[in-house]
């Protein structure tokens, strides 16, 4: 599809389009549809108007003041955050097709089970207790009520020019085609108060506009499940993935939810989608439905581990505090859980303690506040291949030591640095030699950091740099600010390092290097 729509001719030859700018549109993957925008416009409003009218001359009753779609739309978080509680995240991660019964099916249940209870309510004191209640005016206008929200915002998009329109247009387009011209001009004289056929053909109706839907929703799991199962353990990666789920099945199910109001029962229904949803939560929360893969087809857990040597440094110079260790750093939700189950080792690492510099944690890029909770095992320190020399040229003072400047030099050094910035005690970073305007600071979890990435090729005598702080309350002796370095080298693999390799399972994915820590207070 993709190839297809690359080498058609208005992109290969755009400028010879004579319609203007030109609308886009997958067809089920077989084919590009394609048309220009002002003819989408015509179409958008013309039917979505027309179907509006349609719908306004006709009485529309009123079943129910309960809102069912809201019912549906917080089953999935529910489920969501009960797995969460349970600690198995991430179980449609390897296989896609568990988040139809784990969050799909519940949504169905619960929407249509409020349907029916509120077909019940309405006609309570109209039908026998013995007797299933029937109604194809309440069928005709849930269907109807939702022709009205797709032609209303097929009317939105359109006006916003958002070519995308077209998707909400085939609900109300695919309705008025079949109901008004197939319906009304060939069927209705063969088939005149026949209810059930009139019914069959709205089924119909919405045999394109699921398809098409569905087929475009699948697309986007396909893109967003990977892209959640490793945007870390902060980021609630399951509960979005339910949300997404519910909003989508809500999306397409009410369409065909009126089935409630001209069904005697719903037992068989709801025993199928009950009994899905219950195999496939106990399959989950068991841990059969494992979250990660290998080859073929790998679906694997990222773990970044990190052999460091950490110092700290009081404003004299002198060490106050050094230690080393393996720095585990999780990249998914399930942290280091899977791990400690496939081998003790991994079992109760402490957290990283919070000090100096950017918490002292050597990162490779400045995403601590998606990272969460950072393991460390003491371990004997690792051979740095280049030690880390930081030397304070000068410092000017003025204004009473409201503005301070620090001139630092790094001699000799390592091919790849990280410089951390933290101003205390309400100290502001001002301006610095790196860029000409403020320095933009980012939050790293409990306070703000100023991150810089040094790299070079070439071999360099030295790497010289400036910053400027300003205190708005400085007393003498006051530490207005934790300056930090690290370097990280991919090799050589220390024999932690390698050890640690063996003990992975084959469904992880490590990344680790050698970092050299060091933090300053000034």
């Amino acid at each position: 599809t993709l190839r297809g729509l690359v080498c058609t001719d208005e992109i290969v030859k755009p400028s010879y389009s004579r319609h203007g700018k030109i609308v886009f549109t997958d067809v089920l993957g077989l084919f590009t549809l394609l048309y220009p925008e002002r003819l989408g416009y015509i179409l958008n409003y013309s039917i979505s108007i027309i179907t509006l009218a349609l719908i306004a001359i006709r009485y529309l009753p009123r079943p129910s003041s309960r809102n069912p779609s809201t019912v549906g739309l917080i089953t999935a978080p529910m489920i969501a955050y009960f797995i969460m509680v349970m600690n198995r995240p991430l179980s449609w991660y390897s296989y896609t097709f568990v988040i139809v019964p784990l969050y799909a099916c519940p949504t169905m249940l619960s929407t249509a089970t409020v349907h029916y209870y509120a077909k019940k309510k309405f006609y309570k004191n109209h039908s026998s207790n013995n007797q299933p209640i029937i109604s194809w005016d309440l069928q005709r206008a849930v269907s109807d009520s939702n022709l009205i929200i797709w032609s209303s915002l097929t009317i939105f998009l359109a006006n916003k020019g958002i070519a995308s329109a077209f998707l909400c247009l085939t609900w109300s387009a695919s309705s008025l085609i079949f109901d008004k011209f197939i319906w009304n001009g060939i069927l209705k004289r063969s088939y005149n108060h026949n209810e059930t056929a009139h019914f069959i053909m709205q089924l119909t109706s919405l045999i394109i506009p699921i398809t098409l839907n569905t087929y475009l929703v699948w697309g986007v799991f396909d893109f967003f499940l990977p892209v959640l199962g490793r945007a870390g353990p902060i980021i609630p990666s399951e509960i979005i993935a339910a949300v997404l789920t519910g909003t989508f099945t809500l999306t397409i199910f009410t369409s065909v939810v009126n089935i409630v109001y001209v069904s005697k029962s719903l037992k068989w229904p709801a025993i199928v989608l009950g009994m899905s949803s219950l195999a496939c939560l106990t399959l989950v929360i068991s841990g059969v439905i494992f979250p990660y893969s290998g080859p073929p087809n790998p679906r694997s857990q990222r773990l970044l581990y990190q052999h460091v040597q950490r110092k700290f440094f009081n404003k004299n110079g002198d060490v106050t505090d050094s230690d080393s260790g393996l720095l585990f750093v999780p990249m998914d939700a399930n942290r280091l859980r899977y791990f400690a189950e496939h081998n003790d080792y991994f079992k109760n690492i402490p957290k990283i303690p919070c000090k100096g510099a950017y918490c002292g944690y050597p990162a490779f890029y400045p995403v601590r506040v998606m990272t969460g909770r950072v393991s460390y095992k003491n371990t004997a320190p690792p051979s740095i291949p280049k030690k880390i020399n930081l030397k304070l040229v000068k410092k000017d003072v003025t204004n009473d030591g409201r503005n301070q400047k620090f001139y630092f030099s790094v001699v000799d050094p390592p091919y790849q640095l990280r410089l951390y910035i933290d101003p205390t005690n309400g100290s502001e970073l001002v301006a610095w030699s790196f860029t000409d305007d403020k320095p933009m600071l980012s939050w790293n979890g409990d306070h703000y950091t100023a991150f810089v990435w040094c790299t070079h090729g070439l071999s360099a005598s030295s790497w010289d740099f400036w910053l400027e702080l300003k205190v708005n309350d400085y007393k003498q002796g006051d530490t207005i600010m934790n300056l930090g370095l690290a370097s990280h080298f991919p090799f050589p693999k220390t024999p932690e390092m390698q050890k640690v390799r063996t003990l992975l399972p084959f469904w992880s994915v490590p990344v680790s290097c050698v970092s050299e820590y060091c933090s300053w207070e000034f």
